[in-house]
């Protein structure tokens, strides 16, 4: 789907409605309660007047799939959401035109279609910054920007994180150690405290601690790991079970939240709109340990798999979460090591090759190395042994046969 600067959900710092980097927790797909997401989709009649050219108007409708009868029959039948149906050229050829000016058509339709959809009444947003959501959606900028060669992704990403970490941590009192609030007010009022009350809940800081490891493996910045280690403390302080293992989803005993949170603790490991607490604490564990070497971590990850391993069979994909860390358990982590000088060519071009290709729990990391020749070194650890590479062919052939190879 193509979505043309669509109403922001992103918040820029210097923002005075929120004052923090991240996104906004939704935006409502209707503005009353009569509509059905009129903002967001179109009719013919309505494509006709924003267009008012007869060729535009069939490239459009035939590029983006409009039609009398739309995407929701039951409820709107005349109304289309717009996605590419077609590729451009068979979309030029059924509005009588070749490719090259079709392409030539298409910044004018999108420009006055976006001038239409801007005159409408807009649905109202949430402009809250979720710490959960915001540090799930950084890591994602962070991975995706490594693979796909997006370094404003990435430093979208980390930007993201950072703010969270400096301004969602909340210090305890006493015996309350700190804890990550849920909502992420910023500085929208300056020198007020974080007042959303929704503080201590699993959730966020298992997102945090996730979103953090993948921080580390992709930015290589110390800053990270600490964060990270900073984070599983918080984990385990506030929110582990001693005695049946796996962590509870919010603090209890003498740590809890008495105004917001629930009467009774339970321990979220299903996997629902977003990966469960106890899955994303796993992951990062299991993460964590590839890039440290530290068996604490590795430990925790199985303890936490096994405190849910009874009820894992009858969840099937509402439990793939956790399935992805015990397959790391059972079956390794691939962990790619390069080493060399950090920014040159060769070691950009190794780590782009990593990055891109699958492998099952795949880690790479980067050792900066100060050489005058720009010479590197790869090695891949999997389960089934140490293997090198000499350059960027190679190692794809080494990543590309431990996606299919048995451990």
């Amino acid at each position: 789907m193509r979505c043309w600067n669509s109403p922001p959900l992103w918040n820029n710092p210097d923002n005075p409605r929120n004052g923090a980097a991240g996104w906004c927790g939704s935006q409502s797909a209707d503005v009353s309660s009569v509509d059905e997401g009129d903002y967001y989709t179109w009719t013919i009649k309505e494509v006709e007047n924003a267009l008012r050219d007869n060729t535009d108007c069939k490239l459009a409708c035939a590029l983006y799939d409009i039609a009398e009868l739309g995407d929701a029959p039951q409820t709107a039948p005349d109304r289309n959401v717009l996605f590419e149906a077609l590729p451009l050229s068979a979309a030029a050829k059924a509005a009588g035109i070749d490719e090259a000016e079709a392409l030539k058509r298409l910044p004018k339709i999108h420009e006055q279609l976006l001038k239409a959809r801007n005159a409408r009444p807009a649905p109202p947003v949430d402009e809250n910054l979720y710490v959960d959501a915001n540090a799930l959606m950084a890591a994602a900028q962070l991975e995706c920007g490594r693979a796909l060669n997006h370094p404003d992704w990435v430093e979208t990403g980390t930007k993201v994180l950072k703010e969270i970490l400096t301004h969602g941590i909340q210090a305890g009192a006493g015996a309350n150690g700190s804890r990550m609030v849920h909502v992420l007010l910023g500085r929208r009022v300056p020198g007020a405290a974080n007042t959303d009350g929704g503080v201590g809940l699993a959730q966020d800081e298992a997102a945090v601690f996730a979103a953090c490891t993948v921080a580390f493996e992709v930015t290589g910045e110390v800053y990270f790991r600490e964060q990270a280690e900073a984070s599983y403390k918080r984990l385990n302080q506030n929110f582990w079970d001693p005695v049946d293992g796996g962590h509870f989803d919010r603090i209890a005993g003498v740590n809890a939240e008495p105004l917001t949170s629930l009467p009774w603790t339970q321990k979220a490991y299903m996997d629902t709109a977003e990966p469960p607490a106890n899955g994303l604490i796993a992951q990062g564990c299991m993460r964590l340990y590839a890039l440290t070497g530290n068996l604490m971590y590795h430990d925790r990850a199985e303890a936490t798999v096994e405190a849910f391993a009874a009820g894992m069979p009858k969840l099937g994909p509402y439990a793939a979460t956790l399935t992805s860390v015990a397959d790391a358990l059972q079956n390794g982590v691939t962990v790619v090591t390069i080493t060399g000088e950090s920014k040159s060519a060769p070691v950009r071009e190794l780590v782009e090759t990593a990055a891109q290709l699958y492998a099952p729990w795949k880690v790479v990391t980067v050792h900066h190395e100060s050489n005058e020749k720009h010479s590197v070194s790869v090695s891949v650890e999997t389960s089934a042994g140490i293997k090198t590479a000499a350059g960027a062919a190679e190692l794809k052939a080494i990543l590309s046969g431990s996606s299919t190879e048995k451990k």
